[in-house]
């Protein structure tokens, strides 16, 4: 706002709607224990690789209570795992993604589709209607933007309290 400075300058507040997000997801790997501080504090998103399925349990428990310990509303940081569903047993994948979600390793998953080329028509054809049958996977989405199928808040806008009405000056009279 206002910023004038070598090489370009603007006025006054930018004149465009703000999106329907809030803003866009804030995903986060991590690489150390200041990545997870960080996360823990500002992420929507967490994306993991753990394999073990106690060592996720274990990660994604201490994330939450991380959260929740900073105020944070833990079911507002999801926490996805990185899988790559490869092969052709359907049931078995479909069985592996059910179990790290109803055993609280993970909130979703990161599929990765690298090795087989069709791998990702497979998987939709087959293992994504197991999932629906078994009640873990939505047939149809309901809102309109990444956030609402993840079910994360919109966040509130960090300018609104900032902003004052403009009111008329007083007239002497």
């Amino acid at each position: 706002l206002n910023h004038k400075g070598e090489h370009f300058s603007v006025r006054g507040p930018l004149n465009v709607a703000r999106p329907p997000q809030g803003h866009p997801l804030r995903v986060h790997t991590l690489a150390s224990e200041a990545d997870t501080a960080l996360a823990i504090r500002v992420a929507d998103v967490i994306i993991t690789g753990h394999r073990d399925l106690p060592a996720a349990q274990a990660f994604y428990q201490d994330i939450k209570q991380r959260a929740a310990a900073l105020g944070r509303n833990p079911e507002h940081l999801k926490i996805l795992t990185t899988v790559n569903p490869l092969g052709s047993a359907h049931n078995d994948i479909a069985e592996h993604l059910e179990n790290g979600f109803q055993t609280r390793a993970c909130d979703g998953f990161n599929l990765l589709f690298t090795d087989a080329p069709d791998a990702i028509d497979s998987f939709v054809e087959h293992v994504i209607p197991l999932l629906q049958h078994r009640g873990l996977l939505r047939h149809s989405y309901s809102g309109s933007t990444l956030r609402e199928h993840l079910g994360l808040p919109r966040p509130s806008n960090r300018f609104s309290a900032s902003i004052h009405p403009v009111t008329e000056p007083a007239h002497a009279s």
